[in-house]
């Protein structure tokens, strides 16, 4: 009956190792737990600037669902400066579905319409390539939000404001706040298997003068060429750096 104080302690401690061996499992990287803080930041600080400084509860609210809408309910990917780019279109984008659901607020059946009509819009965002897509979700919450009750034209100004700021500070948090690494061009994946492929017939031209070439050598440039052709495949890459949408 004495041991089993000290073999509370003990499981627990083993419990812990292995939950957080199935994190880092799943999440080797810390991409998501990057995430996590950057949008749990960028909501913060957005929400209790414009609560407790600026004294404005709303303010709050559309500071801190801008940065939620952008840094969990989207996909921003590319280079730093596609990022910043895709940011701005994105500020824009809240901007008008901001006002488009302020106005809609004034009737319900105004508000379905809008909602069919800016749905619609929202999912035909693919059309324009995996970056747009990857915000269309968050744009649509952007409209989503201001659509409720009560109808409040005259806080239009606030809430842009505030969305604004909770842009600004997802952004900066993902400019400084553990980048994300500028992914590979393509067309260097492309360089990279073209130079394999001509070590590799480089490799093989001896065998059509009837020469001999040790089998090893072969193997080794055959793997080569083709680990590095598998490497840009379009299914293998991320939606986004795929080379079309």
């Amino acid at each position: 009956m004495s041991a089993a104080p000290d073999a509370t302690p003990a499981t627990s401690q083993r419990h812990r190792e292995f939950a957080l061996a199935g994190l880092l499992r799943r999440d080797p990287r810390h991409i998501v737990l990057h995430r996590a803080v950057r949008v749990t930041l960028a909501c913060c600080v957005g929400f209790y600037t414009c609560r407790f400084l600026i004294g404005d509860a709303q303010m709050g609210t559309y500071a801190c669902f801008a940065a939620m809408s952008l840094g969990a309910m989207s996909s921003i990917a590319g280079t730093a400066r596609q990022r910043l780019r895709l940011y701005a279109v994105a500020l824009l984008g809240s901007w008008i579905f901001v006002t488009a659901g302020t106005f809609a607020a004034v009737n319900v059946w105004v508000a379905s319409a809008g909602m069919l009509v800016v749905g619609f819009l929202v999912s035909y965002l693919a059309i324009g390539g995996p970056r747009l897509a990857g915000i269309s979700t968050g744009l649509l919450l952007m409209f989503i939000l201001p659509s409720f009750p009560p109808y409040t034209p005259e806080a239009l100004d606030s809430r842009l404001i505030a969305v604004a700021l909770g842009t600004a500070l997802m952004a900066a948090a993902d400019r400084w706040l553990w980048p994300s690494l500028d992914p590979e061009p393509y067309e260097r994946r492309l360089a990279l298997t073209a130079d394999s492929l001509e070590r590799y017939l480089s490799r093989i031209r001896p065998l059509m003068d009837g020469s001999s070439v040790a089998e090893s050598s072969l193997t080794e440039a055959r793997e080569d060429a083709l680990r590095t052709a598998l490497a840009w495949a379009p299914w293998v890459l991320p939606p986004e750096q795929r080379p079309s949408s």
